[in-house]
């Protein structure tokens, strides 16, 4: 399956990352969990949070993604990890991923 294809579920779902709404997201595998992983978009390469729920696909192809950003991410270096608090606006990247598929968009926090 495309990317571009993947793309579509993902960026729906990126806008209801702003207005708090639960989405349907299609075009991942029938039965699979799907994952959302957030990370600001100004330090892609050190920081996360796992969004702490898995959402399943049903057999027709769909899951209903519903969730509350958490209010904070990990920063880590070399030894330790901080929190960091969202700041309201702040770019995030949003990372949809499913069995063998992964999709991802960048839009802000509410």
């Amino acid at each position: 399956m495309s990317a571009a294809r993947l793309a579509a579920p993902v960026l729906i779902l990126a806008g209801a990352i702003a207005a708090g709404a639960g989405v349907v997201a299609t075009g991942f595998r029938p039965g699979s969990d799907v994952q959302i992983v957030l990370v600001p978009a100004d330090r892609p390469n050190c920081c996360a949070i796992r969004v702490p729920a898995s959402f399943r696909v049903s057999l027709a192809g769909k899951a209903v993604i519903r969730f509350s950003v958490p209010t904070y991410y990990k920063r880590c270096g070399a030894w330790t990890c901080t929190r960091v608090q969202w700041r309201r606006h702040e770019k995030v990247i949003v990372t949809a991923s499913g069995y063998l598929l992964q999709a991802r968009t960048t839009t802000a926090i509410g």
